[in-house]
């Protein structure tokens, strides 16, 4: 898995004559994510290409089976918590 977005970049250069200061630009793959607070980029190879789009949709599908988890839970939360004071009561003895 890899955190993070794959996206294509699309930039002007300097150049006057450039095909890009008459609307084609330059168009470079992207990988972006967030670490430690800081968003990141970082140019990506074509030959990477497919790799990393397969492993960042990898970590998309993580986050959101982990997101369904939590909510799952939240749900049966009281029902877990039914259970676990039921078994408290039968396994605990008096002093």
């Amino acid at each position: 898995m890899v955190k993070g977005t794959l996206y294509t970049l699309r930039r002007k250069c300097a150049k006057p004559s450039c095909r890009c200061a008459r609307g084609r630009r330059h168009e470079t793959l992207v990988l972006t994510a967030t670490i430690s607070g800081k968003t990141r980029l970082w140019t990506i190879p074509k030959d990477r290409n497919e790799e990393l789009r397969r492993l960042t949709e990898h970590y998309r599908q993580f986050r959101k089976a982990r997101s369904d988890f939590l909510k799952d839970c939240a749900q049966h939360q009281t029902q877990m918590l039914r259970l676990i004071d039921g078994i408290e009561k039968l396994r605990r003895v008096e002093p």
